[in-house]
């Protein structure tokens, strides 16, 4: 092998002894087997932290020595607060007095949102991980920073709050890209909002500004999750790998397309929350509508149709930015296909709401 080490890989593999006895008979027979890998270790180097990445191309390693990383250019991804106490300064933001919670425009600079919490609003939205949703998920939480936390600050300080940790308040209140730290359903980016504080469960990564919503739609294409799969455990996105991931240079038609392309599903998203009184985009329930004299059955099918349409609506505008993510990346047609069979069951970028009829007479009720 010239000092090359052999891999089977059998991840996939129902009967994996089966398996495995195909791919030795193949190795002594000399045969090829798609289960058979054979690599110079000394490769492993290209993606940092060695990884035993053995079942990519060598021209999917070197995308981590060619392509500069994601950390750097104005880019740079950041752990936020741990409260140290959750139940007593977290809530929900339909819990506190709104008139008692910052609010502003993407204009509104740190220092002004930062100023509010000092003149009588204690509640900042607070990004705090969550449930897989790319793209666009409502920040449902607000934090307890009166005077600019001064109270958590304090109990980290005297260690009155032993987990307390206020950590690069510099990024408070500024936008940029927020994701869970661990999910079991892959990785998801979705738009953090200015004016909103981020956890340690729900890093968020700053960029040039006008540049977030390509970041975004990048950082979810399906190239983006297997540059990530390669560097780390299954379901732990840590700060550290998405610093380390590398980006494609992007054309000025890639990136328009992109930018469009991303706006849509964000707007896809918010469509589905004006359903859902617990968000802030919420107008009415599903049930609610102009015509009063449609049955159950009626509203049910309706609104399962509206639903559906709009995940197949995300999953063709997903399919896209895929497209073009691979050719930014520069991936052949047999890299790609090894990627696209890997992720073959990534979940849909539409979280779709409960749609069956007790669930929807429950909105109504609550409403």
């Amino acid at each position: 092998m010239g000092g090359g080490c052999t891999f089977i890989r059998l991840l996939a593999e129902e009967d994996k002894g089966v398996a495995l006895t195909d791919a030795v008979d193949a190795l002594q027979n000399g045969e090829g087997s798609s289960a058979v890998f054979s690599i110079d270790p000394a490769k492993f180097s290209m993606v940092p932290g060695s990884p035993f990445a053995y079942w990519v191309s060598d021209r999917i390693r070197r995308l981590f020595v060619d392509l500069p990383p994601f950390e750097g250019d104005g880019r740079t991804a950041k752990a936020g607060l741990c409260s140290g106490d959750d139940f007593r300064f977290v809530r929900a933001w339909w819990e506190v007095d709104p008139a008692r919670t910052v609010t502003g425009t993407a204009e509104t600079t740190p220092d002004e949102f930062r100023a509010q919490t000092c003149a009588g609003k204690k509640w900042v939205p607070f990004a705090k991980g969550g449930e897989y949703s790319p793209y666009y998920a409502d920040v449902h939480l607000v934090v307890n920073w009166e005077r600019d936390g001064e109270e958590i600050r304090k109990g980290a300080c005297d260690r009155s709050l032993p987990g307390a940790r206020p950590q690069n308040t510099d990024y408070y209140f500024r936008p940029g890209l927020t994701w869970s730290l661990r999910t079991q359903l892959g990785f998801n980016m979705r738009q953090f909002p200015a004016g909103a504080i981020f956890g340690h469960k729900g890093p968020v990564a700053s960029g040039n500004g006008d540049n977030l919503a390509v970041y975004l739609s990048i950082s979810n294409s399906i190239v983006f999750s297997s540059l990530l799969s390669l560097q780390m455990a299954f379901g732990s996105y840590e700060v550290g790998v998405i610093q380390r991931t590398p980006l494609p240079p992007i054309s000025q038609p890639a990136y328009r397309e992109l930018e469009s392309l991303t706006l849509q599903i964000v707007d896809l998203k918010r469509h589905i929350d004006r359903n859902d009184e617990t968000t802030r985009p919420f107008v009415l329930p599903s049930m609610v509508t102009p015509n009063r004299n449609r049955t159950l059955t009626e509203y049910v099918s309706l609104f399962n149709t509206e639903i559906s349409k709009v995940s197949v609506d995300a999953g063709e505008i997903q399919h896209q930015i895929d497209t073009i993510a691979f050719d930014l990346y520069g991936i052949n047609d047999k890299d790609r296909k090894a990627i696209e069979e890997a992720f073959c069951d990534r979940p849909a970028p539409i979280n779709a709401p409960p749609t069956a009829p007790p669930a929807l007479t429950a909105d109504l009720l609550s409403y």
